[in-house]
Formats: structure tokens, C-alpha cells, sequence
């Protein structure tokens, strides 16, 4: 069973709410059809601005989720807290390594691989 957390940096001001990560802001189509490639049974989606979100990260950790972290920013948190987890580019629009397809379609595929247990995490080394 596959249960992912995936980890942003903070929330969006286009957000519908600042508690519910992604959702309304404009690259949470495109996280969405990354969800759907990688076929979690469960998945949630957090920030990671502040010391609550990174104890609700680690309680996710501790009930068997695997955590994807979506950028730069969040990937430095989770590193600080000695989090293991999968970096995958921010999916914002702004984010020039999304105009190549071919590279973010191997990134995903990386992604799914840890997920599954094929590859270590963060670096995406065998």
C-alpha cells in the first residue's frame, strides 16, 4: 500500500484556505495529474512554514507515509529534520524544468519507483 505525504513550503495566497495545502492555487491542476501518475492508495498534501506542520509531517512518517517534497524550500526543511523523502521541482508554473516533458516524465517515474521501494531516497540512487 502506497501512502504518500506530499510537502510544499508554504501556502499560496490563492489557496481556497491557508489549512488545506494546494488546493486553489494554480499549480494544483498539475499536482494533480502527478498524483494520478503515481497512483497512491492514500496521499495528503501539507506545508511545511512551521514547526506544527513539521510534527504533523513526522506523525505521518511514524504511521508508514512516505514523503514527497515538492521544491527546493520544502525539501531543506524536511532535510533539517532528518525526514526521508523524494524531491520532486515545485509544480508551479513558474518553474522553467517543467517545459521539458521528457525530463519531468523521468522525474515522475523516479518518484514512483521510490515510492515502491526500487530506489533511495532523495537522491534518487539505485
Amino acid at each position: 500500500m502506497i501512502k504518500v505525504v506530499f510537502v510544499g513550503d508554504e501556502p499560496s495566497p490563492t489557496n481556497i484556505s491557508h489549512q488545506i495545502a494546494f488546493v486553489g492555487a494554480k499549480c494544483f491542476e498539475r499536482l494533480v495529474g502527478w498524483i494520478k501518475y503515481l497512483q497512491p492508495d492514500y496521499y495528503i498534501c501539507l506545508n511545511s512554514n512551521t514547526d506544527d506542520d513539521m510534527l504533523g509531517i513526522e506523525s505521518l512518517v511514524d504511521a508508514g507515509f512516505q514523503v514527497v517534497a515538492l521544491g527546493n524550500k520544502a525539501s531543506k526543511r524536511l532535510q533539517k529534520y532528518d525526514i526521508d523523502h523524494w524531491k520532486l521541482p515545485h509544480p508551479s508554473g513558474l518553474n522553467r524544468k517543467l517545459n521539458d516533458e521528457k525530463a519531468m516524465a523521468l522525474e515522475l517515474l523516479a518518484c514512483y519507483e521510490w515510492l515502491i521501494g526500487i530506489r533511495h531516497p532523495i537522491s534518487g540512487a539505485f
